[in-house]
């Protein structure tokens, strides 16, 4: 069996790549009544506090749906874009925000949206997300979670506001 008759039958399980407007961005803020400080380390710069608001948006647009929210950040932890940026907004030693930033690495031209992966890729870093330790090593053999908690549920019809989706299902021909 080739590779691309192996992937020709995951459309037969439901599987379709997707795409959606770059960057995508999460923002931290910190709680200003709780202790807040960004010191530098041997290490780097040791940051610590309290989130008292958390602020998504795609292609610079803020995300008020809570569907879309949590799908793009599903999307930035599991999707393909390797891309990644981190940047900090700090005052005197004091946290405002910090705010994580995924890009696809290469970037089609001519064309608003970009491919963030298959939907089986994103399950599958799930899964191992939720079994394996940062090592490599596995920590569990199943997920400590409710059944369901796996995978992603977009309704078919479901093209997005703010975060908008593209999908595209591939068929053998």
């Amino acid at each position: 069996m080739r590779l691309s008759d192996f992937w020709g039958v995951f459309y037969l399980l439901g599987d379709y790549m997707i795409g959606t407007v770059p960057p995508l961005s999460m923002r931290l803020f910190a709680d200003p009544g709780k202790p807040r400080s960004a010191k530098s380390t041997e290490k780097g710069i040791e940051i610590a506090f309290t989130i008292k608001d958390v602020e998504v948006s795609a292609a610079g647009a803020i995300i008020q749906d809570k569907f879309e929210k949590n799908l793009a950040v599903y999307l930035m932890m599991f999707g393909t874009w390797n891309d990644f940026d981190q940047t900090s907004q700090i005052e005197k030693e004091s946290v405002i925000s910090l705010e994580y930033i995924v890009a696809p690495p290469d970037p089609a031209t001519g064309q608003e949206f970009q491919m963030m992966g298959f939907l089986s890729e994103m399950l599958s870093k799930q899964f191992e997300f939720a079994t394996m330790n940062p090592n490599g090593t596995v920590k569990r053999l199943t997920p400590q979670s409710e059944p369901g908690f796996l995978g992603l549920r977009i309704p078919k019809d479901y093209k997005g506001k703010v975060l908008r989706l593209w999908r595209f299902v591939l068929q053998p021909s």
